[in-house]
């Protein structure tokens, strides 16, 4: 009887000790992903708006480009408000080529130093001026990201960007 009872006794801590013991497995997203990101979603007229693209888990990324799109109507920018992240550790060109039309900024640029196998950082900064009032959406388009044997980065394909809508108010 006695012995029953130190079973019961020690099935019962058995029990606890292994419900208590539940660790959860939270999966790691290893997927490529690219953030576009704001400051703020609501600014004054006249005031100033930084906005970044953020890429996640880039397999051998060598070089990136795309388009970022804009109202020229409601935003403005130059090109000495642009500026290149921590992305690449040796950034080519040191100075990317970045081109500016009506309402688009076209960028482009690589990795000089040593290709890693999986890249995570800030592509770019840019600061926007606000001209008047309105709603407006800046999305990016036209990305394109390379290894550096010419072949895209996985998960290219399945990419996709949300837009950033921001509300300029007096």
């Amino acid at each position: 009887m006695k012995s029953l009872l130190h079973i019961r006794k020690y099935s019962f801590f058995l029990l606890l000790i292994t419900s208590c013991d539940k660790e959860e497995n939270i999966p790691v997203d290893t997927s490529l992903s690219v953030r576009l990101i704001a400051s703020s979603y609501e600014i004054k007229s006249g005031n100033s708006l930084s906005v970044s693209v953020e890429v996640k888990n880039a397999d051998s990324l060598f070089a990136l480009s795309f388009e970022l799109n804009f109202n020229p109507d409601l935003f403005s920018v130059s090109i000495a408000d642009i500026s290149s992240g921590n992305l690449f550790s040796d950034p080519f060109p040191a100075n990317p080529p970045i081109f500016i039309s009506d309402g688009q900024v076209s960028v482009g640029f690589g990795e000089w130093g040593s290709i890693q196998n999986t890249v995570s950082g800030t592509a770019c900064y840019m600061i926007f001026t606000a001209l008047s009032t309105g709603t407006g959406t800046l999305y990016v388009s036209s990305i394109d990201m390379i290894k550096k044997d010419g072949s895209e980065i996985d998960g290219l394909d399945n990419l996709m960007i949300d837009s950033v809508e921001i509300q300029v108010i007096e």
